[in-house]
């Protein structure tokens, strides 16, 4: 409902109708309408896209703005759809006493999910793991406010919202941060950042020596980023017509050209092209590793009436179980019960056989998983059929 969460539902609003993500009248839409609701309320207002910006460690900028980095937004206490929005709602999901609040927590558990998925992906654009804010200020062409990333916009022409390559086998990860950067450099931020150039961290103009023929100049150092580098050997071939420096995967990584005696960089579109069709497999393969990590916890609830861990072992926490009647009222049975750890599989409770009425047990964990990340772990048994 509008009164359980005015903000949320003031984005909705904002959204055209024909996008197909705008609720009906009874507030309803399915389950993958809400997940992708979300994914652009992340960017609602638009002001909200700058912080969907996140420099690896170790580079000199931390992020393109004095604002939040990427990591930083998604545990913000003001992010209305950030990480502990997401746990909220999803726990509420199984917890609150109706069927209509619990649908109203599920939708809301899933838009948190879609923004957070879109934050990740945002970090696939060099441009965002690169902190270079100025490739989201150029303009594109259709006036003075049309505005932001040439490289985006492409991919957006390109693929749209339903033709987008098919994702890589899934990433998987332990820990939520490693998803966007990690100690070996395995998150998306991480991949992306030493990967690709963005129009704004493209290598210097070289001046080569007046009058030479072919270059004797090696290139200079990185700034910033060690990689990808171009060597003296992309000068040498830098001629008139100009060079395209490519990974060892053969996409096009930039195009030097050489005017007299100077090497300038350039990323035109045909090579932003090549690198979308190589990038956007990766960038899929980490939101659906992320999305299944999100809904990773389970239990079982066995028809002897004991609960147990499921396939993730489990940290410490509180677990819960619900009783449903037949008109979809869920109440508490029994005091909630502590758990210190369990293994996967492991036993956790024994419960009393349910009452008369009762038509599904529902068991639900709420804490951290074995390596101390936040988790909500799940079970229902139907009763009696």
């Amino acid at each position: 409902s509008s009164e359980a969460a005015p903000g949320l539902h003031q984005k909705l609003s904002r959204l055209p109708p024909i996008s197909g993500l705008v609720p009906d009248g009874k507030g309803q839409q399915s389950a993958l309408a809400w997940f992708l609701a979300g994914a652009v309320l992340a960017d609602v207002p638009p002001e909200l896209g700058h912080l969907h910006f996140y420099d690896p460690p170790g580079q000199a900028r931390r992020t393109a703005t004095d604002g939040l980095a990427a990591i930083e937004w998604l545990h913000a206490p003001a992010n209305d759809l950030g990480r502990a929005r997401f746990w909220m709602e999803l726990e509420a999901s199984a917890t609150a006493m109706t069927s209509a609040e619990r649908d109203r927590h599920l939708a809301y558990a899933l838009l948190c999910a879609g923004a957070m998925v879109h934050l990740l992906s945002d970090v696939g654009s060099p441009s965002r793991a690169r902190g270079d804010l100025a490739e989201h200020s150029r303009n594109l062409g259709a006036g003075p406010l049309d505005q932001g990333s040439r490289f985006e916009r492409l991919a957006a022409l390109l693929y749209g919202r339903l033709g987008v390559p098919a994702a890589s086998p899934p990433e998987r990860r332990v820990r939520l941060r490693d998803f966007f950067t990690s100690a070996d450099g395995r998150g998306l931020a991480d991949l992306t950042a030493r990967s690709w150039f963005s129009s704004g961290t493209l290598p210097d103009a070289v001046d080569l020596p007046v009058g030479t023929t072919t270059p004797a100049v090696a290139m200079p150092p990185p700034r910033r980023f060690l990689s990808p580098w171009p060597t003296d050997e992309d000068l040498r071939t830098a001629t008139v017509g100009g060079a395209v420096f490519r990974n060892s995967a053969g996409v096009c990584l930039a195009r030097s050209q050489r005017v007299n005696d100077r090497v300038t960089w350039s990323l035109p579109d045909d090579c932003a092209v090549e690198q979308l069709a190589a990038i956007l497999p990766t960038v899929g393969a980490f939101a659906h590793g992320f999305l299944d990590w999100l809904f990773r916890g389970s239990l079982r609830v066995t028809a002897t009436n004991e609960v147990l861990a499921g396939d993730l072992a489990l940290g410490e926490g509180t677990l819960r179980v619900y009783a449903e009647a037949k008109d979809g009222a869920r109440s508490l049975l029994g005091e909630p019960l502590r758990i210190a750890k369990a293994n996967a599989g492991a036993f956790l409770a024994k419960l009393a056989p349910p009452a008369a009425g009762t038509v599904r047990i529902v068991a639900v964990f709420r804490g951290i998983d074995h390596v101390g990340e936040e988790v909500v772990a799940l079970a229902q048994l139907p009763v009696g059929k």
